[in-house]
C-alpha cells in the first residue's frame, strides 16, 4: 500500500484529498502544520509528499526546502492557492515535483499523484488491481465492474465513497466534496439524480444497501 504523507491546514481539503486518495489504495497520514509534517516524515518516509505552502509553524516551501537537504527523491507536490508563474517557477525550482493551485478537481488530484508515484517507480495500487466490497460483492475500480454490472468512473466513485463509510450518515456536501472536490459546480440535486441512477443500474438487492437519510444525506447499510 502507498504511504502518502499529506500536510495541509484546511480541515475540509485535508478530509477530501484524504478520501480521495484512499479509493487508490494510498494510505494518507494527514497533519494540519509545517512542523507536524517534518515530524511525521522523520518518523516513516513516505512514497510522496503533498505540501500546502501557506501552513502554520512551517511554510510548505520551508519544509520542502528542509527534505530537500537530505532527500532529493521522495516525489512533492505542493498546493497553493497562488498561480502566477513565478510562484510555479520558484516552487519547481527549489525542488518541488508538480504544482496544484486550488481550486482542483480530485480525478485531476489521483491522476497526478499517480503519474508522480508511476516515475517514481511505486506501484499505488500495490496489486495492480484495485479492489474494494460493496453489499457483498467486490467491486473492480480499474475494471469499472461490479460482478457483471457495468458502471461508469463516476458511479464507481459514488460506490467507493459510501463504502469507506459504512452505517455514516454522510451529508451531501461531504459527498459532494470527497467524490467531485473542490471545482464541483452542480448543486445537491445533481447527486441526488446520480444516486438514483445508480440505483437503478443496481437493481433492488443491492440498491437496498444506499439508505436515503432525509434532510442530510445518504447512509451504506453493508
Amino acid at each position: 500500500m502507498t504511504d502518502i504523507l499529506l500536510a495541509e491546514d484546511d480541515p475540509d481539503i485535508r478530509e477530501w484529498v484524504g478520501v480521495a486518495l484512499e479509493r487508490d489504495n494510498a494510505r494518507v497520514r494527514a497533519c494540519a502544520d509545517g512542523e507536524a509534517a517534518l515530524v511525521a516524515y522523520r518518523e516513516k518516509h513516505p512514497d510522496l509528499m503533498i505540501l500546502d505552502v501557506m501552513m502554520p509553524k512551517k511554510s510548505g516551501w520551508d519544509v520542502l526546502l528542509a527534505i530537500r537537504e537530505h532527500d532529493r527523491h521522495v516525489p512533492i507536490m505542493m498546493l497553493t492557492a497562488k498561480s502566477s508563474e513565478s510562484d510555479k517557477v520558484q516552487g519547481l525550482g527549489i525542488g518541488a515535483d508538480d504544482y496544484m493551485t486550488k481550486p482542483f478537481g480530485v480525478r485531476e488530484l489521483r491522476a497526478r499523484v499517480a503519474a508522480l508515484l508511476r516515475r517514481s517507480g511505486v506501484n499505488m495500487s500495490g496489486s495492480g488491481s484495485r479492489m474494494f466490497a460493496f453489499a457483498g460483492h467486490k467491486v473492480d475500480a480499474d475494471r469499472r465492474k461490479l460482478g457483471e454490472i457495468d458502471l461508469t468512473e463516476l458511479e464507481t466513485d459514488i460506490l467507493h465513497f459510501l463504502a469507506a463509510h459504512p452505517g455514516d450518515a454522510v451529508s451531501r456536501e461531504n459527498m459532494i466534496a470527497g467524490i467531485w472536490g473542490a471545482t464541483y459546480d452542480g448543486t445537491n440535486r445533481t447527486l441526488d439524480t446520480r444516486i438514483a441512477g445508480l440505483r437503478k443500474k443496481l437493481g433492488p438487492a443491492l440498491s437496498r444497501h444506499i439508505e436515503t437519510v432525509y434532510g442530510t444525506g445518504y447512509r451504506y447499510l453493508p
